[in-house]
């Protein structure tokens, strides 16, 4: 396994200490340093997200204040112009003047916000064309005033980041505080507007019916969605129950007791059982439980807001002082162990500094418990194992002198005696030499004498070789000759023979001439008949005279091969004789040269005798030769090995010298 480090370990042997410590250092800070910086960047933005929330939350007080001072107004405003509960002029600008300070008090905030401009340029259309409205057209211009309320409501939750608050309690509380309850006052504040002046007219106009209808069925939608809201709320905060749950409850009641009583009241067959006084009362009623759960609400957001970012903030600390702490540690004990590491081995360095410049009476400092502390054990026991040999190397040293010295002296003795045995040793060399090459002399006559007999054996050889076949071919030849003459003898009886067939041959052409001639005369008498039987006659006569001729021609050549033959019979026995006195002198020949050979062979036998002993001679001369050669090369060596010596033992005082001259410099 341990080739997976391999690279490691090559790049750490590369690396100074500095430079490891800092590339540990950026391997675990970088990926650290990262982490912080992303977890401190979430919780800040957590941070960021709780004050932009906690601002909205502060841009939204302003706004429930132009709520009311707008449905205050259009109360005052629908009651003067009915004249129920009959309302001074002076109530009717003194809401107005409570719009304006609403609004203005907006502005103070420094919003921007398009709803809002919306609102005032709608505010001023509305007080501009005061006293010239008519009520049902003052209160679709303040419905369309609070209307852009609730737009104000939801930009402000949305610019705020409210509306988007990853906790659900939360959302649920923007959602009850800025939509669900506005819209619900609002809703509540028409029925109260137009059922009291419904009230105070006692009866139902056309549009009265059915605009009030519509609305209280508005009323119980938003009280349903209201409901779902509330349970989703306390289902996920249950502690808003605790807090809320009480007035929520109280509220539905009393709105649904207060829709129920319309419905009885005013709905039910169109009869208006309620006055002026009970409705306005019951709408007050309603609106006052709505504002106070209203403002409730809003508090208990804001108190959950900054519960929220005291929390981030608290927790934003206690990660960041710990995450800084343990930092702030690690590069504390990173460079303490740097720096203790860079002593550590500051301390060896200067003391194998003290080493090189000869001085081992010192010793590092140990300090710690780490391996480098056990380094500078182990190098302690080495200066001091070191420092132990030096005495004994210096105590030592001349008694190493001395023997140095001695051993020089007896070293040149044994050159002078060894010297003295190699001139000896050459002398004898040369003699041994000398007898050497005589005996090689010797022994090269020798066996030149035995190379010249064994020739001379070799020609005797081969001149009794030559004289057998010699005698061998005459009788060849005799025997060839006897036969050749008896072949000649049989080809005179052959040819005898032939001359009596050639003498019948003859015999028979002389017949077949005359036969040919009677034949031609016989022709001639025959006349034409004949003609015919005459040429043949006369062919056949031709052919018997060449015959005869040739016959005559055949029988002077055999009388001639008899004359031949009989001369050939004669000179073969001639021949045959003079072969067989051949054989004669071949045969003396050869007991001649048996004799010859037999002393060559003596001659022969004697001379490998001499060569042989002659050569053993000369391998006894040539053994006790190389021997004194091999001792005079021994004493050659000898006298090399004496001379190595004495350069050796003189080597080792001029070595002693400067070793003790060495160890006399080292400070122990």
């Amino acid at each position: 396994m341990k080739w997976i480090f391999n690279p490691a370990i090559r790049l750490g042997n590369q690396l100074s200490f500095k430079y490891k410590f800092l590339l540990w250092s950026c391997l675990m800070l970088l990926p650290l340093a990262y982490s912080m910086a992303n977890l401190l960047g979430r919780l800040q933005d957590d941070n960021v997200q709780a004050n932009r929330e906690l601002a909205g939350v502060a841009n939204l007080a302003p706004v429930p204040a132009i709520e009311q001072a707008l449905l205050t107004h259009r109360n005052l405003v629908t009651r003067h112009a009915y004249e129920v509960d009959p309302v001074g002029d002076d109530q009717v600008k003194a809401a107005a003047q409570a719009v304006d300070q609403s609004l203005q008090a907006f502005a103070d905030t420094r919003q921007n916000n398009p709803s809002f401009e919306v609102i005032q340029q709608g505010w001023a259309a509305l007080q501009s064309e005061a006293g010239k409205l008519e009520v049902e057209q003052s209160n679709l211009r303040h419905d369309k005033l609070l209307t852009e309320v609730r737009h104000l409501y939801k930009h402000i939750t949305a610019s705020s980041s409210l509306i988007q608050d990853p906790a659900l309690g939360t959302y649920y509380m923007v959602i009850l505080a800025s939509e669900r309850l506005p819209q619900l006052r609002d809703l509540l504040a028409q029925v109260r507007d137009r059922a009291a002046t419904i009230a105070d007219f006692g009866l139902f106009q056309a549009e009265g019916y059915s605009g009030l209808r519509f609305r209280l069925d508005l009323i119980s939608a938003t009280l349903q969605e209201l409901e779902a809201d509330l349970t989703l709320l306390y289902q996920i905060e249950p502690a808003y129950r605790a807090e809320l749950g009480q007035q929520t409850d109280a509220l539905m009641q009393l709105v649904r007791q207060g829709v129920e009583t319309m419905e009885n009241k005013m709905m039910k067959d169109q009869l208006v059982q309620l006055s002026t006084k009970e409705v306005q009362a019951l709408g007050d009623k309603m609106d006052e439980a709505i504002t106070a759960l209203a403002g409730q609400v809003r508090q208990r957001l804001e108190a959950d807001l900054r519960q929220r970012l005291a929390a981030n903030q608290h927790h934003f600390w206690w990660v960041t002082a710990p995450l800084t702490a343990s930092l702030l540690l690690y590069l504390y004990l990173m460079i303490g162990a740097y720096l203790s590491l860079r002593e550590t081995v500051g301390r060896v360095r200067d003391i194998a500094a003290r080493v090189n410049a000869q001085d081992l009476s010192q010793h590092i400092e140990i300090v710690g418990q780490d391996e480098l502390a056990a380094i500078s054990r182990d190098y302690n026991v080495t200066l001091e194992t070191l420092r132990t040999l030096m005495l004994r190397v210096r105590e030592n040293g001349v008694t190493v002198v001395e023997s140095a010295t001695e051993i020089e002296a007896r070293t040149c003795r044994s050159q002078e005696v060894i010297a003295d045995q190699q001139g000896e040793t050459h002398q004898v060399a040369t003699a041994i030499k000398e007898l050497a090459a005589t005996s090689q002399d010797m022994a090269g006559n020798a066996l030149q004498a035995a190379r010249m007999t064994q020739e001379a054996q070799n020609v005797v050889g081969q001149g009794e070789d030559v004289v057998e076949r010699t005698i061998k071919a005459i009788d060849h030849i005799n025997r060839e000759v006897l036969r050749t003459a008896d072949t000649i003898g049989q080809l005179e009886q052959q040819c005898s023979q032939i001359g009596g067939v050639i003498s019948v041959i003859r015999g028979i052409a002389e017949q077949t001439n005359l036969l040919a001639l009677n034949a031609a005369i016989e022709a001639a008498r025959a006349g034409d008949q004949g003609r015919g039987f005459a040429v043949v006659a006369d062919e056949v006569r031709s052919l018997a005279n060449r015959t005869q001729g040739a016959t005559v021609e055949i029988q002077q050549m055999i009388e001639q091969l008899q004359s031949g033959a009989r001369a050939s019979v004669t000179a073969m026995s001639a021949a045959s004789h003079e072969a067989q006195e051949g054989v004669g002198l071949a045969q003396e020949a050869k007991q001649a040269f048996g004799a010859i050979t037999e002393k060559v062979d003596r001659m022969v036998d004697t001379n490998a005798i001499i060569a042989s002993a002659i050569e053993q001679q000369g391998a006894v001369v040539n053994e006790i030769e190389r021997n004194v050669v091999r001792i005079s090369d021994g004493s050659d060596e000898a006298l090399q090995v004496a001379n190595a010596a004495r350069d050796a033992a003189r080597q080792i005082h001029q070595l002693t010298e400067q070793l003790r001259a060495m160890v006399q410099s080292f400070v122990l």
